[in-house]
């Protein structure tokens, strides 16, 4: 029952989305749009280059009373170490 209900309330939900829809207008220009993703593009590079930089010169090492700092290139498995907490400080989870 309580799937059929939600069922009925997504379609009711989308419905009102359709109708919104229908009102929407893109009045971005055309060399707006242009310019965003040509911008969009180049940060996009950018950021790359940072991470590519970061990912060959940082080295695995010890930073600390138990805590290691594990790089994808000098770590063999890094996509199968299982990470505390996901991964995520716990002292900033705590507070």
């Amino acid at each position: 029952m309580e799937e059929k209900n939600l069922a009925v309330l997504r379609k009711d939900l989308f419905n009102v989305l359709l109708e919104y829809k229908k009102s929407m207008t893109n009045e971005l220009t055309e060399t707006l749009i242009r310019e965003s993703k040509a911008l969009y593009a180049e940060k996009a590079a950018q950021l790359r280059l940072v991470e590519e930089h970061i990912a060959q010169t940082m080295k695995s090492e010890i930073v600390g009373d138990n805590i290691i700092r594990e790089m994808p290139l000098n770590t063999p498995n890094f996509m199968h170490i299982p990470l505390d907490f996901l991964g995520f400080c716990l002292v900033h989870i705590v507070e």
